[in-house]
C-alpha cells in the first residue's frame, strides 16, 4: 500500500507540526506524527494541551493505513530525498485494526528508506478536533501580519499567568482586535477585513498563535476561528481552521485588562517621525552602555531626548558611556526627556515590517507612556511605559 504526496509540501506540513514534538521527553510517542492514508495524507501532532491537524492530497494504490513515526526521522528523509514527489509504502500490517477500522502498520518506506514503527497507533493520544460556534473570520495574510506585530509582546513571568497570551478580541461593533502586553509594554493591532460572529474575547497560548501564523502563511482563504462552550456558557477551547489544516487547544484563564482605558488621553507634549532603520542603530550603538546594576538587579535603559530636529540618545553605565543623534522632524515641546528600556524599542522596530520606513513618537512627559504608531500600517499602536531611575 502506497501513498505519493507532493514533497515540498510534506516537508512544509512536518516542519509545523514538529513544533508541537519539540521536548516531549517524559511521553516519547509525543514526539511522533499520527500519519493517515486513505485517499488523502492526514498527518497529526500534539502535546497534549494544542493539536494541530494538516491534510494533503495524494495519488496511490487505493490502500488505507495508519502509522506513527517519528517527527525528526521523516523530516530528515524528506530534507535529503531530491524528487519533486516522495513516496510513502506501508510494511508488515500489525494484528487487529485501528478504531476506524483502518489497517494499522508495524513499518513504513519513505523513499528508499525503511522504518520500524516503535509505537502501536493505539498508543497515539486520540485528539479529535471538534467544531464549535463560529467566533470570527479573518484573511488569513491581514492575521499573519497582525500577529507578527503583537505576538513578541507577552509575559513570560507565570505570577501574571493572564499576560502570558494574545488577546484575540472580537467586537461585531469595533471588529478584531489582537493585543498583548507584559505589564511594562502594549501593543494593539486592529485587523482589517475580520467578520466578527460574535462579541468575546479569547486569551491565545504564544505557542497556538505560533501554529496558526505558519498555517496562514501563503493562504489565500480565511482563518476560521470556532470556540467551544461549557454549561455556564464561558468559552473554554478554540479551533481554528486554515483550508485543510486545522488547530485545536485549550485557551489561558484569567481576565485580560481593559486595554483602551491604558492609552494616555489629551494631546502629546511633542510629536516625532523618526527613520526605524537609523533609530534600529542608535539603538544597537548604545546597547553595551545601557545595562546597568540596580540594587542588586540588572537594568537596561537609554535616556531619550527630543530636540527640534532629532531624538538623542544617551546610555551609560559604570563602565562606559554612549550618545546618539537620529534625525527626526519633530512638533511640540522640544524638552521631554525619559528614559526607556532599549531592548524593548529594539523589539519594536524588529517586529515592523520592512516596508514601513518610519515610525512616529508621541511624547507626553517624562511619567508617561510613549505612543509609538508605524506609518503606513492602519490601526496599530505600541505604548511603552518609561524606566522610572536616572541614567
Amino acid at each position: 500500500m502506497q501513498c505519493i504526496v507532493d514533497r515540498k509540501a510534506l516537508m512544509e506540513a512536518v516542519r509545523v507540526l514538529s513544533r508541537l514534538t519539540k521536548g516531549n521527553t517524559a511521553v516519547p510517542v509525543l514526539r511522533c506524527l499520527h500519519l493517515k492514508v486513505d485517499g488523502r495524507l492526514t498527518l497529526t501532532a500534539t502535546d497534549l494541551e494544542q493539536t494541530a491537524r494538516i491534510t494533503l492530497s495524494a495519488t496511490g494504490d487505493g490502500g488505507s493505513w495508519e502509522g506513527v513515526i517519528e517527527a525528526k526521522k521523516i523530516g530528515e528523509v524528506l530534507t535529503s530525498g531530491k524528487s519533486k514527489d516522495v513516496t510513502l509504502v506501508a510494511l508488515n500490517a500489525a494484528d487487529g485494526l485501528a478504531k476506524d477500522g483502518i489497517a494499522k502498520m508495524k513499518g513504513v518506506q519513505v523513499d528508499a528508506m525503511r522504518f520500524n514503527l516503535p509505537f502501536d497507533v493505539a498508543d497515539y493520544p486520540d485528539m479529535p478536533i471538534p467544531d464549535g460556534v463560529l467566533l470570527c473570520l479573518i484573511p488569513a495574510k491581514a492575521f499573519e501580519a497582525a500577529a507578527k506585530l503583537v505576538a513578541y509582546c507577552t509575559s513570560t513571568r507565570a505570577t501574571i499567568y493572564s499576560l502570558t497570551g494574545v488577546f484575540l478580541d472580537v467586537s461585531k461593533k469595533s471588529g478584531v482586535n489582537l493585543v498583548a502586553s507584559d505589564g511594562m509594554r502594549m501593543t494593539w493591532q486592529h485587523v482589517a477585513g475580520a467578520k466578527a460572529g460574535m462579541s468575546a474575547g479569547i486569551l491565545l497560548t504564544p505557542k497556538m498563535i505560533e501554529t496558526i501564523r505558519a498555517l496562514a502563511k501563503g493562504h489565500d482563504g480565511d482563518v476560521e476561528f470556532l470556540v467551544k462552550k461549557n454549561e455556564d456558557g464561558g468559552i473554554t477551547t478554540v479551533h481554528a481552521r486554515i483550508g485543510e489544516a486545522s488547530v485545536y487547544g485549550c485557551l489561558i484563564e484569567g481576565r485580560f485588562p481593559d486595554y483602551r482605558k491604558i492609552v494616555p488621553l489629551g494631546e502629546p507634549g511633542g510629536t516625532w517621525s523618526v527613520p526605524v532603520v537609523a533609530l534600529a542603530e542608535a539603538l544597537a550603538k548604545s546597547l553595551p552602555a545601557s545595562v546597568r546594576s540596580e540594587g542588586g538587579r540588572t537594568v537596561w535603559t537609554v535616556r531619550l531626548t527630543g530636540k527640534k530636529d532629532a531624538l538623542e540618545i544617551h546610555a551609560k553605565n559604570e563602565t562606559c558611556e554612549a550618545t546618539a543623534d537620529v534625525e527626526a522632524k519633530g512638533q511640540g515641546n522640544r524638552d521631554i526627556v525619559l528614559n526607556l528600556n532599549p531592548k524593548f524599542m529594539g523589539e519594536y522596530l524588529r517586529s515592523l515590517p520592512s516596508t514601513c520606513k518610519h515610525v512616529i513618537l508621541f511624547l507626553r512627559d517624562s511619567h508617561s507612556a510613549t505612543i509609538w504608531k508605524a506609518e503606513g500600517i492602519e490601526g496599530h499602536m505600541y505604548l511603552l511605559m518609561p524606566v522610572n531611575i536616572g541614567v
